[in-house]
């Protein structure tokens, strides 16, 4: 995501519309005011040239951590059920009753091949 220009003038209708400009425009066309970076989710104006704001950030990052968390989670609940559906696959005559579990059985971790 690059770095958004905005009106950050309160009166302007193009703050309130939340119009992003080009990186080289300068002033505001509707009410002339110089440009700001603004944040790209929220609009409000920025201090450094960052992306977002602080709180934005700070709402991008949680998202991220709880999807690392659920990944993480779901990658040990294959290591925890592998063991389970390889000694399955060990039973007498599985492969002729359920040939594909047995295939997919074998591809896991532990899987006699």
């Amino acid at each position: 995501m690059a770095l958004i220009k905005g009106c950050t003038n309160i009166e302007c209708g193009q703050k309130h519309k939340e119009v992003k400009f080009k990186e080289d425009d300068l002033f505001c066309p509707k009410c002339g005011k110089e440009l700001s970076y603004v944040c790209g989710k929220c609009f409000t104006p920025l201090e450094a040239a960052a992306k977002r704001c602080p709180k934005c950030q700070q709402k991008v990052d949680d998202r991220k951590a709880k999807v690392k968390a659920g990944a993480s989670a779901v990658a040990g609940a294959a290591k925890v059920a592998a063991p389970v559906v390889v000694a399955v696959a060990d039973i007498p005559g599985i492969g002729k009753v359920a040939k594909p579990i047995a295939a997919v059985a074998k591809k896991l971790p532990g899987g006699k091949k």
